[in-house]
């Protein structure tokens, strides 16, 4: 899991640069929409709220969203290609256990 500072960089990230990086091309904060047959440019960004949404299939969301629903991943893989395509390093979100001497009690013993 990723750690929620992150995954807020991720959300963060310039809505159209993202859309670029996906490769759609962004006009004056419009582009045709990859999520139906588009013939007129109908999904628009926002960049002052840095989402994206599309007037014709109703498509919409922030950056995390984009990538999901264009690559078709999952929200992890979603954030890791992200974060390589904006060379954000990603740790690992691993919470720390509070008695570590039960980590090894599920190892056989010899008997």
């Amino acid at each position: 899991m990723l750690d929620k500072s992150t995954i807020q960089q991720l959300r963060d990230l310039p809505i159209e640069g993202v859309a670029e990086r996906l490769g759609l091309r962004v006009t004056r904060h419009k582009s045709l929409c990859p999520f139906h047959d588009d013939h007129h440019a109908s999904m628009t960004y926002s960049t002052s709220r840095n989402i994206y949404r599309c007037f014709a299939c109703g498509a919409h969301g922030g950056t995390i969203d984009l990538v999901m629903r264009h690559l078709r991943k999952d929200f992890p893989d979603a954030c890791r290609w992200l974060a390589d395509s904006t060379n954000i390093i990603v740790e690992e979100y691993n919470p720390k256990t509070q008695n570590s001497k039960f980590d090894n009690s599920t190892s056989a013993q010899p008997t």
